[in-house]
């Protein structure tokens, strides 16, 4: 603890009583002492003895004795502007001195006081402010008898430290608050021998300022309170305490709410250890695994996450496919198809922490179902199809392409007594077959395609029975395209009757080919006359040659055949498909009749 300076309490007492002679002479007075106390020295005691010689020779030598000591040579502090003394018992009346000292090295003081026991001797040296900076380290007291007496006087620190308290209080974690402020200052400590001492409470204004919760060390401007309950609100103010234990009396206070108790461990979980085929549930898979354990959360609280894929490390883990109630250690898979399965199961504890294994089993749901059709083109019944078309048959599931033949797939016409089959090329891909004619099927007639039984899924699974569908070809409605005739010639050969040799391109048709094409010709005899024919005037069934062309382009009408006159000729061609349709041409050429004119 540190001291301001030696403090010499000089007390003298010097009793004068009155004789038979009526007189006396002195600085003191019969039942009083006359007290020195000087202010102002390095040392820590100063001892005063004082005998019965006379008043004023006694304290001049005592007061010699004093300054020649080398004990009183330093000066009163500067921030000291005034020293107040007081002297005090129950049985006198107190006596108090203010005593400007600003800029004085020390003082001598003398006081009289009346004797007797237990004087009470108080000296504080203050600031121009009025604040006590120093004051007996200890009560002091004397006993005033007119008998020397020798006081020491220890004086201390008596101001707090100037401090603007607790600045922050900053949550780091679920059970510890930082607090930070600014150093504080003090007339005589030195902001490193300053230390702080922190009050806590939980409710406002509760801080119990008798006892600190915790004290730093000198110089310290932070403090990490720790041990603190998750999620809770404190108050904390903090006070300053110089070397010499002046302690500020701030009630700034500063509050902060610990985190929440933020649970971030995943468990620790062993992973999936079996994946089982049930045989009395057809598509079901049964999981197993050893229970988790956890930091925080109990063991039957601890929920299971299950991903599931159908490739090896397919599995999504952002969102699970299913999640079992707390505290189980299996769960059944159901209502799963044929096909192999890949689980992973990981543990998840309260906090929502998942551990991160990857530990894959699995296992084969085997496949019993048989393969159907579930779609054909075209569809059973349909119209208007292609005489060129690729028929197709589309099944539930893949299928062993050793069955997908000629044998197990065909096509042939519906109605029909005899070399009824169709020749197809078979193809396939996916879940798809194929079928297509090798030539042109026949306009408007009906056809049925079949796929046997014999056909199978890649597990050896049969269709269930032979399945077919109809459809009926296009009819051909369009004539064929024909242009005219081209030319009409006579010609009389020598020696032979006449002719007509009639001449034109071949006509053309969406189906029919131009060999399968059949030309009809219309001739009008015209005699004598010089009116031109209407088309509608040839065109009757009268003047319709009875034999019709197929495949040709030219014709030769003879005399001998149709009798030809002295006359004009008009003719008009037209040509028709197989499906009946006849070209609507109506163009005419006329040629004079070769003979009989």
């Amino acid at each position: 603890m540190k001291r301001m300076m030696l403090l010499l309490l000089v007390v003298s007492l010097v009793a004068m009583t009155f004789g038979c002679s009526g007189g006396s002479s002195g600085m003191g007075s019969v039942g009083t002492s006359t007290v020195s106390i000087q202010v102002g020295s390095s040392g820590t005691t100063a001892s005063i003895a004082i005998g019965k010689s006379t008043l004023f020779a006694r304290a001049e030598k005592l007061f010699r004795n004093i300054m020649a000591s080398g004990v009183a040579t330093a000066a009163i502090p500067k921030d000291v502007t005034h020293i107040l003394f007081t002297i005090s018992a129950p049985d006198m009346t107190t006596i108090t001195r203010n005593v400007p000292v600003t800029d004085q090295a020390f003082i001598t003081e003398f006081f009289t006081v009346p004797n007797g026991n237990n004087r009470h001797f108080v000296i504080e040296a203050k600031n121009s402010s009025g604040v006590t900076l120093y004051r007996p380290l200890r009560e002091f007291y004397a006993n005033l008898d007119g008998q020397p007496v020798t006081l020491t006087i220890d004086m201390k620190d008596a101001a707090a430290p100037a401090f603007s308290g607790l600045q922050s209080a900053t949550p780091v974690s679920a059970t510890q608050i930082d607090l930070a402020w600014s150093p504080a200052s003090d007339n005589l400590s030195s902001p490193a021998n300053i230390s702080y001492q922190i009050y806590l409470s939980t409710p406002p204004g509760g801080q119990d300022f008798a006892s600190p919760s915790f004290s730093t060390s000198a110089g310290s401007t932070t403090y990490s309170v720790t041990g603190l309950l998750p999620n809770t609100t404190y108050y904390f103010v903090v006070r300053a305490i110089d070397a010499g234990g002046n302690q500020d009396t701030n009630t700034i206070e500063r509050t902060a709410t610990t985190l929440p108790d933020v649970d971030t461990t995943p468990p620790s979980f062993a992973g999936l250890t079996s994946t089982t085929l049930n045989p009395s549930a057809f598509g079901r898979i049964d999981l197993a695994w050893s229970l988790a354990s956890d930091d925080r959360t109990a063991t039957n609280s601890i929920v299971y996450l299950i991903y599931m894929a159908s490739t090896p490390g397919g599995e999504v883990f952002t969102t699970p496919n299913f999640t079992t109630a707390p505290g189980i250690t299996s769960f059944s898979v159901t209502g799963l198809t044929s096909g192999t399965y890949y689980f992973t199961v990981r543990a998840q504890d309260g906090a929502g922490n998942r551990d991160t294994n990857t530990i894959e089993r699995s296992a084969t749901v085997p496949d019993i179902t048989p393969p159907t059709v579930i779609s054909t083109g075209p569809a059973n019944g349909t119209s208007g199809v292609s005489i060129q078309p690729t028929l197709t048959a589309t099944f539930s599931e893949p299928l062993n392409t050793s069955t997908v033949s000629t044998s197990t797939f065909s096509l042939v016409q519906t109605f029909c007594e005899s070399g009824c089959t169709v020749p197809v090329s078979i193809g396939y891909s996916g879940t798809t077959a194929s079928i297509t004619p090798t030539a042109a099927l026949s306009l408007n007639t009906s056809y049925t395609a079949t796929v046997t039984s014999a056909v199978t899924d890649l597990a050896g699974n049969h269709l269930a029975a032979d399945y077919t569908w109809s459809f009926q070809t296009q009819a051909d409605t369009l004539p064929p395209q024909f242009d005219v005739l081209k030319t009409a010639t006579p010609f009389t050969p020598i020696g032979g009757s006449s002719e007509i040799n009639l001449a034109w391109d071949a006509a053309t048709d969406n189906f029919t080919p131009p060999g399968n094409i059949t030309y009809f010709i219309y001739m009008y005899p015209a005699f004598g006359g010089t009116q031109v024919p209407q088309p509608a005037d040839i065109l009757q069934q009268q003047y319709l040659l009875t034999i019709p062309l197929v495949g040709q382009t030219t014709t030769t009408l003879s005399d001998t055949t149709y009798q030809f006159i002295c006359g004009r000729y008009y003719f008009i061609i037209r040509a028709m498909d197989q499906a009946g349709n006849i070209s609507t041409n109506t163009d005419i050429i006329s040629v004079v009749s070769p003979g009989g004119c």
